[in-house]
């Protein structure tokens, strides 16, 4: 009879309510870290992916404008720090086309045909003139651009490049 009563006021095998609690809670405060961890991991590749995009976009205008101001033949009347006009060669053929910078966009108009280069652009001064606007042989070009995620970072994509005309200047 006592082995009998010796089993039934054993302790029972388990968990209290107060272990429970104190384990669940410790398991979601390590989730909670854990899936933080996660967040921040994820918000900076979004924002390094969204900063080499927008500098392969800048990077790939700045070329193209290299390229065509290089080749210039006349600087026109009228260009400014946010307008530049501009006769040169495309392919071999002679080729009239203007970058016009308004707003957050620069745009390139050849013959007669208006393409949208950059959608994000942080100033519309881009371009200066060396020794004069009115005969320049070199046209610096400064592009600052802002990634398109993440509006609350202050970054900044910027490239400058110093272009010496080849072909001569203004003419007018």
């Amino acid at each position: 009879m006592r082995s009998l009563f010796r089993r039934i006021s054993a302790r029972e095998e388990g968990f209290t309510l107060l272990e429970l609690v104190v384990v669940t809670t410790l398991l979601m405060i390590v989730m909670t870290a854990i899936l933080t961890s996660f967040e921040v991991v994820q918000k900076a590749s979004v924002r390094e992916s969204s900063r080499s995009e927008e500098m392969d976009t800048v990077r790939l205008a700045m070329e193209q404008m290299t390229k065509e101001i290089r080749q210039a033949t006349d600087v026109r009347a009228g260009s400014i720090a946010s307008f530049l006009d501009i006769d040169t060669y495309l392919n071999g053929v002679a080729t009239h086309i203007s970058y016009t910078a308004t707003g957050t966009t620069l745009k390139r108009t050849a013959n007669g045909v208006t393409l949208t280069l950059l959608s994000r652009l942080s100033t519309t001064s881009l371009f200066s003139y060396d020794p004069s606007v009115t005969d320049p042989s070199v046209i610096t070009v400064t592009i600052q651009s802002s990634p398109q995620y993440f509006k609350t970072d202050s970054t900044l994509i910027t490239l400058t490049s110093e272009i010496k005309i080849r072909n001569g200047g203004s003419s007018d």
